[in-house]
C-alpha cells in the first residue's frame, strides 16, 4: 500500500507508483559509479504479480512464482535480465540499443520487443509478439518474427541440449495470463 520511495542504490532510487508499478529511476546519471556492479531481484509468490519498470525503460509483468535478476544500472556489459518462471516485456521504441534475456539453456537478445518468457516446467518457450528476438543457445540460433514462439528443452532424448523448435504462436493462448484487456490492447498494436 506504500506509495513513494522504496531505496535507493548509488544512483537508482527504486519507488512505487500509485498505480502500483515498481520503478527504477536514475535521477543522476552523472555520479560516481560503483566498483561492482549491483543487481536486484525480483521474486513473485504463488498466485500474485508484479509489474516493474527497469532503469532501462523496460517494462516487466512477472507472473506468479517467478523471478527476475537485473542490474540496478544498465550499461553496455551489464545489460541482461535473468528469467525464471514467466514474464512479459515492453521494449520502449526509443531503446535503441539491445539488451539480453537469459534463460538456464538460452540466451535471447532483444530489439525493440515485446515478448513473452516462460520457463515453467523444465522447458523455454519465448512468444514474440511485436519487433525483433534472436535465441541463442552453445549449439544452435534461431530468429524470431512477430507470431512466432522459439520452444526448447532442457536436453533432447540422448541427454544432450536439445535443439530450437520455432512454431507459430496463439498469442492470445500464451499471453493470457497477462488479462483480457492487455491482450486486446497488445493485438490492436501488432496489428496496425
Amino acid at each position: 500500500s506504500y506509495i513513494g520511495e522504496i531505496i535507493r542504490q548509488g544512483n537508482t532510487v527504486l519507488a512505487k507508483s500509485p498505480s502500483g508499478i515498481l520503478e527504477y529511476k536514475t535521477p543522476d546519471a552523472s555520479g560516481p559509479a560503483g566498483p561492482e556492479p549491483v543487481y536486484n531481484t525480483i521474486t513473485t509468490s504463488r498466485g500474485a504479480y508484479h509489474r516493474i519498470l527497469l532503469p532501462n525503460g523496460v517494462k516487466i509483468t512477472l507472473n506468479a512464482a517467478s523471478s527476475i535478476r537485473f542490474p540496478v544500472v544498465f550499461t553496455d556489459q551489464e545489460n541482461t535480465v535473468k528469467v525464471e518462471g514467466e514474464a512479459y516485456f515492453e521494449s520502449p521504441e526509443r531503446l535503441n540499443t539491445p539488451w539480453f534475456a537469459i534463460t538456464d539453456n538460452a540466451r535471447i537478445k532483444v530489439m525493440n520487443a515485446s515478448f513473452n518468457i516462460n520457463t515453467y516446467d523444465n522447458h523455454m518457450v519465448s512468444t514474440l509478439s511485436t519487433g525483433g528476438l534472436t535465441v541463442f543457445t552453445p549449439y544452435d540460433s534461431l530468429t524470431l518474427q512477430p507470431g512466432q514462439q522459439a520452444f526448447l528443452g532442457h536436453t533432447s532424448q540422448n541427454g544432450l541440449p536439445g535443439a530450437i523448435k520455432m512454431q507459430s504462436a496463439d498469442i492470445r493462448e500464451t499471453l493470457s495470463w497477462l488479462g483480457p484487456e492487455r491482450i486486446l490492447r497488445m493485438l490492436r498494436c501488432a496489428i496496425f
